[in-house]
């Protein structure tokens, strides 16, 4: 890509990626997207960044495993907070030696995990860099006031459910770490982490959910963090 050059890769970027909806005014191409918001929704942004190394590695995941994994950690904030993702900035920092079928290979990726997810990429950033390579996403949905979901709001007496099973996706990064690959499951959970895009919304729609959390960084970790938000304690 350092022969390439910014420009170019940004070019190839606004003829590839699918058009944007209606409620893209500006996008890539510009020097900033403009969006229309739905009215009467409030509007939840998170980012996230993933750096070679330290959150994924290149040694073992493929460039569009990439794009999609940082796309889906970013999916599962807004998940937490019942929101449906509605647009995506993808900002790159890549190594001059990084492979232009790398790249495109990893903006395919975060494309198809965008589109699968109902959310457009908008825009974003291209630089180089000496070190390693990172892929930072800043995600934006929208959701109902009322169908809100926060830390903050569990109350005393409230039951803890969790979706899904805990620990594959550590022990994944473990086994792929070790070169041990002897769970294809636990594997696939730590490079394609499935967002609970679904169960969240039916939670906020039904009113089964008074509060809600992402697992990302674990179980214990998520529990202690809600019960400090909302002033409560735990029980496992």
């Amino acid at each position: 890509v350092g022969e390439r050059g910014e420009h170019a890769l940004i070019e190839w970027l606004r003829r590839h990626l699918p058009a944007p909806g209606p409620d893209v005014l500006v996008g890539i191409g510009d020097d900033a997207a403009v969006l229309r918001p739905p009215r009467g929704e409030f509007l939840v942004q998170t980012t996230d960044a993933l750096v070679d190394g330290v959150h994924l590695s290149t040694r073992f995941m493929s460039p569009d495993q990439i794009g999609r994994r940082a796309v889906a950690v970013n999916l599962s904030d807004v998940a937490a907070m019942a929101a449906r993702p509605s647009w995506l900035l993808l900002s790159l920092v890549l190594p001059d030696s990084f492979p232009v079928t790398s790249f495109e290979g990893l903006v395919a990726g975060a494309a198809e995990a965008s589109r699968a997810a109902g959310a457009s990429i908008v825009g974003g950033n291209i630089t180089r860099t000496t070190g390693p390579l990172v892929v930072d996403v800043t995600l934006t949905g929208h959701v109902r006031p009322k169908r809100l979901l926060r830390r903050s709001t569990a109350r005393a007496g409230d039951e803890l459910w969790l979706t899904g099973t805990i620990g594959g996706g550590a022990a994944g990064l473990a086994m792929l770490t070790a070169g041990e690959l002897s769970d294809a499951a636990c594997i696939a959970r730590y490079i394609s982490p499935t967002p609970r895009l679904r169960e969240a919304w039916a939670m906020a729609r039904d009113g089964a959910a008074r509060a809600a959390i992402d697992l990302s960084d674990g179980f214990a970790d998520a529990v202690r963090q809600l019960a400090g938000a909302s002033s409560t304690g735990a029980r496992i």
